[in-house]
């Protein structure tokens, strides 16, 4: 980030190659931590189930939900959508919010109130939607074994946080009849870069 002409690095990624031990040790050097029941506003009781940091810096906050209470994912995604200020600091700096229970994960990236919408964040099972049973475990297990272990979890952040290239090649709109009256090489550039984009999102797009 940059703040008043001055440059900060809150995170430093996984560097391409082991070749500069420099950048290996300040990418060693990041801080991944969770914190339970958070307390995101003051002067209130309201507290979040999860919130993960990097760095200090929270990047993704979670409301979890189990049969045992006889609460779901729905009922996760109704406390995002009616019970949660979108406007709080905390909750409009993280990047992503999961809605989890034992069976099935949703996300979404930006919270607004009865509005937000949620897409579902599961592995799909058989032909279907959902997750295949796990015999280790939840079903939904792979959400903090694998998307939130902290290699994998890193490299999504840098692949699609907010300074990502690939985010800012996405917002470009897509090729439609108003770029049309543009010069040939003009279109088919962004065309390509949209094409781009698309493709590299489909690679780590969620099945239903």
């Amino acid at each position: 980030m940059e703040h008043l002409g001055v440059e900060f690095r809150l995170a430093h990624f996984r560097p391409a190659s082991g070749f500069t031990p420099q950048l290996q040790e300040r990418y060693a050097k990041n801080r991944l931590t969770v914190t339970r029941q958070l307390a995101y506003e003051p002067n209130s009781a309201k507290t979040l189930d999860l919130c993960l940091f990097v760095n200090g810096v929270p990047v993704a906050t979670a409301e979890l939900k189990n049969a045992l209470t006889g609460q779901g994912v729905e009922h996760s995604i109704a406390q995002y959508r009616n019970d949660r200020d979108a406007t709080a600091n905390l909750l409009r700096r993280a990047i992503v919010h999961f809605a989890v229970d034992t069976e099935r994960v949703a996300m979404t990236t930006r919270l607004a109130g009865p509005g937000t919408r949620f897409l579902p964040f599961n592995r799909g099972h058989g032909m279907g939607a959902g997750n295949p049973a796990n015999p280790k475990g939840h079903r939904t297990a792979y959400l903090w074994e694998t998307v939130w272990q902290r290699d994998a979890w890193l490299d999504l952040l840098h692949r699609f946080g907010p300074r990502s290239p690939i985010r800012r090649i996405a917002r470009l709109p897509i090729c439609s009849a108003q770029t049309a009256s543009r010069p040939i090489s003009s279109r088919r550039r962004r065309c390509e870069r949209t094409r781009t984009a698309a493709n590299c999102s489909s690679r780590w797009r969620p099945r239903a």
